[in-house]
C-alpha cells in the first residue's frame, strides 16, 4: 500500500504542513513543486528514478511527433531530422540522448526543490500577500536544470526559498549576480554577512574591508562604494509611551535605545558602535546595494546573533549607560526585550 498514489498525495501533503508555512506562502511552495517536479505525487518519490523522466519524454515525444517533431527540432538540425526519418540506428542514438538529458534536468530540478522545502523548513518566514511570477520561474528552470553538483543545488534551492517567502524579491539582477558572482567573491560576501544587520553592516563588527575586497563587492554590485568619508547609520529621538525621549537605533526589525547622553569623549573613539555625527551619535557601517541585500537573504540567517554582538559592542564602548534591546511588534510600534 505504500506505494499507492493515495498514500503518497498524503505523505507529500504532510511533508509540506511540517514546513510551518502560512497558508499563501505553502501555496506558492505547491506551484513550484508542480512546475518543476510534475506533480505531488512524483515529489513524493524524490530522488527520482530515472523510468519516471522517459515514461514523461516518451509521452512529450509522442507529443512532439504530432506536432511535426517541433520540440525534437530544438535539439537537432533540419539535416538531423531528415537524417532520424531514414536512419532508424541514428534515430535510436538521437532519442536516447534526448531522453537521457531530459532526466538529467528532471534530476537536477528536483533536488534543487528538495533543498529549497528543506531551506524553508528550517526558516518558515513568509510574506503573506503575493504570488510566483511566472517569468521568475521560466528564468530559474533554466539555472535548476543545470544543477548537476549539490553546491548548486543547494544554491538554487535556497534562491527558490527565498522568492517563495517574499515574492518578488528575487529580480533578474539579484538572479544574474547569483549565477555570475566568482566563488572568492562570493566567500567574501557570506563572511561579509555574518555582521549584517538589515542593509548595514556595523564597521565595530566586521572591520575595515581591505581596498581590494571593497573593489570586489562593489564590482559584484553587492556593496555601495563607500567613498573617502566612509557612512554611517543615524540615531534618532523617539518618545516612549510615557512620553519620555529615548536616543534610538534600527535595524529592520531590531532596534536598540538609551535614555542618557553619550560622553562625548566616548563618541570620539576610532571605529567603535557609535560615533559623533552633525546630526547626533551615528553607527559608521557599509551599505549594502539592493540586490546585495536581497543576495544576503539567500544566506543563513545569522542577523539575531550579529545584533546581540552589537549591543554587546555597545555596552562594553558605553558602560555607564543603560542600553535598552527592541524588537518591532507591529508598524512603529516597538517592545522592550526582558532580560536582554
Amino acid at each position: 500500500m505504500s506505494k499507492e498514489p493515495l498514500n503518497q498525495n498524503v505523505s507529500v501533503g504532510a511533508e509540506l504542513t511540517e514546513t510551518g508555512l502560512n497558508v499563501n506562502a505553502k501555496s506558492r511552495l505547491v506551484t513550484a513543486i508542480d512546475r518543476f517536479c510534475g506533480n505531488l505525487f512524483e515529489f513524493g518519490n524524490i530522488p527520482m528514478e530515472r523510468r519516471h523522466a522517459k515514461g514523461r519524454a516518451e509521452i512529450e515525444l509522442d507529443q512532439t511527433k504530432r506536432d511535426g517533431e517541433r520540440q525534437l527540432v530544438e535539439a537537432m538540425t533540419r539535416a538531423a531530422i531528415k537524417r532520424i526519418k531514414t536512419d532508424p540506428a541514428f534515430a535510436e542514438r538521437a532519442i536516447e540522448n534526448y531522453l537521457g538529458k531530459m532526466a538529467v534536468q528532471q534530476e537536477n530540478k528536483d533536488q534543487v526543490v528538495r533543498n529549497a522545502v528543506e531551506d524553508l523548513r528550517r526558516d518558515p518566514t513568509a510574506n503573506e500577500a503575493g504570488e510566483l511570477d511566472p517569468a521568475f520561474l521560466d528564468r530559474f528552470e533554466r539555472h535548476a536544470e543545470e544543477a548537476s553538483i549539490e553546491a548548486l543545488r543547494e544554491k538554487w534551492g535556497r534562491v527558490l526559498a527565498a522568492e517563495i517567502r517574499d515574492p518578488g524579491s528575487i529580480t533578474p539582477r539579484v538572479m544574474r549576480i547569483v549565477d555570475e558572482i566568482e566563488a572568492s567573491t562570493a566567500e567574501l560576501f557570506e563572511e561579509f554577512c555574518l555582521s549584517r544587520l538589515a542593509n548595514f553592516v556595523p564597521v565595530c563588527l566586521h572591520g575595515r574591508l581591505k581596498a581590494p575586497d571593497v573593489a570586489a563587492l562593489v564590482g559584484a554590485d553587492l556593496l555601495v562604494e563607500p567613498g573617502v568619508g566612509g557612512q554611517v547609520c543615524y540615531s534618532a529621538k523617539i518618545s516612549d509611551d510615557q512620553g519620555k525621549e529615548v536616543s534610538f537605533l534600527t535595524f529592520g526589525r531590531n532596534g536598540v535605545g538609551w535614555r542618557t547622553e553619550l560622553p562625548a569623549a566616548t563618541l570620539r573613539k576610532g571605529d567603535g558602535p557609535l560615533q559623533a555625527h552633525d546630526n547626533g551619535p551615528a553607527v559608521p557601517v557599509y551599505v549594502l546595494t539592493n540586490a546585495g541585500f536581497a543576495v544576503s537573504k539567500i544566506l543563513p540567517k545569522t542577523e539575531s546573533d550579529a545584533f546581540g554582538r552589537y549591543v554587546a559592542a555597545l555596552r562594553a564602548f558605553a558602560p555607564d549607560v543603560t542600553f535598552e534591546q527592541y524588537v518591532a511588534v507591529g508598524d512603529d510600534r516597538w517592545g522592550v526585550v526582558a532580560n536582554a
